[in-house]
């Protein structure tokens, strides 16, 4: 455990290091990566302090299951519910399940299983 000088000297460098430049950073993140420092996932969001359940209707079932299969076939590097909010958060500007139209659920199934056809046409041209 650092002492209480040596935190404070952290901190006063994280002040600093305000002022690097993206590669500066880069090489920095990179320094503390081969120190054995794992950045920790985004926290998934919660609503006044409660997780919110998953969603279970059937089209969200559908678009849990595509994602998986993505990861299965190594399309998706994260099959967490995380790394899912993060792509429908960019799809639809929702993070949630429970908080798209079923207009917006369709959009996201349509665009998976497009995504899961190129993968599977690639893979089958890659081998073929």
């Amino acid at each position: 455990m650092p002492s209480r000088a040596e935190l404070a000297k952290i901190h006063i460098a994280k002040k600093d290091a305000k002022n690097l430049s993206e590669q500066e950073a880069r090489l920095l993140l990179e320094v503390f990566r081969k120190a054995g420092w794992q950045p920790k996932p985004p926290k998934l969001r919660s609503i006044k302090g409660k997780d919110i359940p998953r969603a279970q209707d059937p089209q969200s079932r559908k678009i849990r299951a595509l994602w998986l299969n993505l990861h299965k076939i190594g399309e998706v590097r994260d099959p967490s519910e995380r790394a899912l909010a993060a792509f429908l958060k960019r799809m639809t500007g929702r993070p949630f399940l429970q908080w798209t139209t079923s207009a917006q659920k369709s959009k996201v199934i349509e665009s998976l299983k497009l995504w899961m056809d190129r993968a599977i046409r690639q893979q089958n041209n890659g081998t073929g």
